[in-house]
């Protein structure tokens, strides 16, 4: 089994200097509710509009209930993308590698909202995140054209530290807790 905290998107380092390096990881949008075939299909199609129909057609053919609410999967970003940076974040840092990950600017507004770090001042950081938003034109090859929204970097320990602090929290963890389990149960 691979180490996740050495299995990177992308690695990069100089041509002739493996030395100057970097590491990459990329997040793609997380939808829920099924595959992105079927919007593919809607946009091979030139149909981009009706991209529900889409879906709807594949349920039936697959024989399964159409109800599923179809969208970003900010949460499962929050989960898995969150916890990546963390933990792959302090394995670099503790090689001197520096750290970039490179999302969409939706995405990365929300992660910033779960998880409140700091950016950091000066030249001491270990993280850099790159952020782009799609312009909504489409390139003469067919390919998206996007635009760079913003560059935030972070130490590690920040990071760490604003993933350990959850700014939604009432004063008593434990209350909080059962607030929401409560909440859950519908005993709220």
């Amino acid at each position: 089994m691979t180490d996740p905290r050495t299995s990177f998107d992308y690695v990069a380092f100089a041509q002739d200097d493996v030395e100057d390096i970097i590491a990459v990881e990329t997040q793609a949008i997380d939808i829920r509710g099924g595959g992105v075939g079927p919007a593919w299909r809607a946009w091979e199609d030139c149909n981009v509009g009706d991209w529900r129909a889409y879906f709807t057609r594949e349920a039936l053919a697959k024989g399964r209930k159409d109800n599923v609410a179809y969208g970003v999967n900010m949460a499962n970003i929050y989960k898995r993308l969150g916890l990546q940076v963390a933990v792959k974040g302090g394995y670099l840092h503790g090689i001197g590698v520096p750290f970039y990950v490179l999302m969409q600017n939706r995405p990365f507004e929300y992660l910033r909202r779960r998880i409140q770090f700091p950016a950091a001042t000066g030249a001491k950081w270990d993280i850099t995140f790159i952020t782009f938003d799609y312009t909504g034109r489409t390139r003469p090859d067919g390919t998206f054209e996007f635009a760079h929204a913003q560059t935030v970097r972070t130490t590690v320990a920040q990071y760490v530290d604003a993933m350990a602090s959850d700014s939604r929290m009432a004063k008593s963890a434990r209350e909080d807790f059962l607030n929401r389990v409560k909440s859950k149960a519908g005993l709220k």
